[in-house]
Formats: C-alpha cells, sequence, structure tokens
C-alpha cells in the first residue's frame, strides 16, 4: 500500500488510450440511444400519467366527500 500523499501520474500514452476508449463508449451509448424506438416509452408514459391523474382525482373526491360530511356532521 502506499503511504505517500503524492498524486500517481500516468504515461501520456496510457491517458490517451484511456480517453479514447471513453470517448468511444459514450459514442456507442449515443448510437444506441439514436437507434431505440421511443413510440412503446411515450405510450406507456402517457398511460401511466393518466392513471396517476385518475387515482389523484378519485382520492381529492373521497377525501372531499368525508371531509364535507365531517364538517356537515360536527356544525
Amino acid at each position: 500500500m502506499l503511504t505517500s500523499a503524492a498524486p500517481i501520474v500516468l504515461a501520456p500514452e496510457h491517458t490517451a488510450r484511456r480517453e479514447a476508449a471513453i470517448a468511444d463508449a459514450a459514442g456507442a451509448a449515443d448510437t444506441v440511444a439514436v437507434q431505440r424506438s421511443r413510440g412503446r416509452n411515450r405510450l406507456a408514459d402517457a398511460i401511466f400519467k393518466i392513471l396517476c391523474v385518475l387515482i389523484a382525482g378519485f382520492l381529492i373526491l373521497v377525501f372531499g366527500v368525508v371531509g364535507g360530511f365531517y364538517f356537515y356532521m360536527v356544525n
């Protein structure tokens, strides 16, 4: 184990090789993302949002009815 606090310096060719590999990996990921179809994801997102709105609306309706009944009974 190193006990020195001095930074480890890599050789320039090793650093360049690493940067090239990182750039290639990023380019490949971008290519895959462009090729991927977004149609199914958009439909799933739309269905999910519609369900969320319906559930939220139902909960607001239920709490409104329960709260209204409570205020009716108390006053």
